[in-house]
């Protein structure tokens, strides 16, 4: 299973950067690897940013391509301008091109100048902490920075501080292990959660939902992707895929093959059309019109995979 992990995020590193960055008629793909290429297989999070680079976050430091070369970061020690930690989780840049960074024991800012780190100190109740591990970066309609971690809430930046600060009512809800945040169309903030479920937070009223089963097939939640339509789809680890209607406000789970037990590790939606990549079962899409779960081998992919390098 490890083994076709790494493939499958190996592969998606090749669909991603050939779907948004070559035209249709110009696609093929290279497949990289970690001789001399990527700092290690275990990917977390693969990124574009607007300048077109690509961005990989992986479980050994972070990578950056810029279409002709990689350059690896790392955590240096004694070094404040290097990574907090060489585990990274996302990379997310905003609308100002603030490129943000979150990892293992912290938050950073990319300065493109200098090719370094700033540390973004975040704060719970007035006190600064740095063993809170950051897992996703989001920007809301309204130019707001949030930011989901595993174990410490969620954190909105405060842009004149240079620093985040803990959202505490969400906070008082315990020690969730968030992996994944999206806003919604009506503003309101979803995450998913290790074991313990779906949450949608309203940052305006401050109330807070959760769902868990049977709402949703699994508490485990690994992804959340949101689609042209505004519905949320929620992957979870053993549990298969499930969709949130925004119009109805239910939820439906989406059988693979009769059954319900897909393990799903990430959600991306690309060109209209949601891209699953499973733990061990490879990739797989979803049909918005048949409204089913498809397989996709790579030989029907969008792009030809003929270089390996």
């Amino acid at each position: 299973m490890q083994i076709n992990r790494i493939l499958t995020k190996t592969f998606l590193i090749c669909l991603i950067y050939c779907l948004s960055i070559l035209p249709a008629s110009a696609q093929t793909s290279v497949l990289f690897s970690t001789d001399n290429q990527i700092s290690s297989s275990l990917i977390n999070d693969i990124y574009q940013d607007q300048k077109g680079f690509i961005w990989i976050a992986t479980e050994y430091g972070l990578n950056l391509f810029d279409g002709n070369k990689f350059v690896t970061f790392h955590h240096i020690e004694n070094d404040s301008t290097s990574l907090r930690n060489d585990y990274v989780f996302s990379v997310f840049e905003d609308s100002k091109n603030n490129l943000w960074v979150a990892s293992l024991g912290g938050l950073m800012k990319y300065n493109h100048n200098t090719n370094s780190f700033t540390e973004v100190p975040l704060y719970i109740n007035s006190t600064q902490v740095t063993t809170i591990h950051t897992v996703q970066i989001i920007e809301r309609k309204n130019g707001e920075i949030w930011v989901a971690s595993s174990g410490g809430g969620i954190f909105k930046a405060n842009a004149e501080a240079e620093r985040c600060d803990c959202v505490m009512d969400f906070y008082k809800m315990g020690m969730l292990h968030l992996t994944s945040m999206l806003e919604d169309n009506e503003g309101n903030l979803w995450m998913g959660a290790e074991n313990d479920g779906l949450i949608c937070y309203n940052p305006e009223t401050k109330a807070v939902q959760t769902f868990r089963t049977p709402f949703i097939s699994e508490n485990n939640i690994s992804d959340l992707a949101k689609g042209n339509s505004g519905n949320i789809y929620i992957g979870t680890l053993t549990g298969g895929l499930n969709i949130y209607n925004a119009s109805s406000k239910s939820f439906t789970q989406v059988p693979y093959k009769g059954r319900n037990n897909l393990q799903i590790k990430t959600l991306k939606f690309i060109n209209n059309q949601l891209y699953i990549g499973t733990d061990g079962e490879g990739l797989k899409v979803y049909s918005l019109k048949d409204k089913e779960i498809q397989d996709h081998p790579l030989e029907n992919a969008p792009i030809n995979i003929t270089i390996l390098r």
